[in-house]
């Protein structure tokens, strides 16, 4: 049966749906197993470049990019290297050679790093391409900061 989105669903800068935790790994799992783009954003209320931007993440994440090298597989990184190449002066260039990595790529892999709680947003600031959405989910937790503190 088709999920329905819920009423406190996240959202990007433009309104636009954003999927989160376990219904993103459902989205990438029924992306992998092949379901159709209709059936796609009928199951998670997506259209439009929304549903563009979360097929693509997905296909990103699957290593089956459109047009390109479906088959190059993929290679673990050890984020706690990363991380200590960072802190020993390695600068975007030298990791994204060393690593073999996109400009794209890089940011994702600061992101987790972030998320792991290995560095923190400041360490990594001068570092980072900021998107609309990352702002949009700032400004949210700071506002649930502010009520918390209330």
């Amino acid at each position: 049966m088709p999920q329905k989105p819920e009423s406190d669903t996240p959202t990007s800068l433009d309104g636009s749906k954003r999927l989160r935790g376990s219904e993103a790994a459902q989205f990438v799992r029924d992306v992998k197993a092949g379901m159709d783009d209709e059936a796609l954003g009928r199951k998670y209320d997506l259209q439009g470049k929304s549903f563009q931007s979360h097929k693509i993440a997905a296909l990103n994440l699957l290593g089956q990019r459109k047009g390109g090298k479906s088959g190059k597989p993929s290679v673990k990184i050890k984020s706690r290297e990363v991380v200590k190449d960072i802190r020993a002066g390695l600068d975007n260039d030298e990791l994204k050679e060393k690593y073999q990595l996109s400009s794209r790529q890089l940011q994702s892999l600061f992101r987790k790093i972030i998320d792991a709680k290995l560095m923190s947003p400041l360490e990594l600031a001068s570092r980072l391409s900021v998107t609309p959405s990352q702002v949009s989910d700032v400004i949210s937790d700071i506002k649930d900061a502010v009520k918390e503190l209330d």
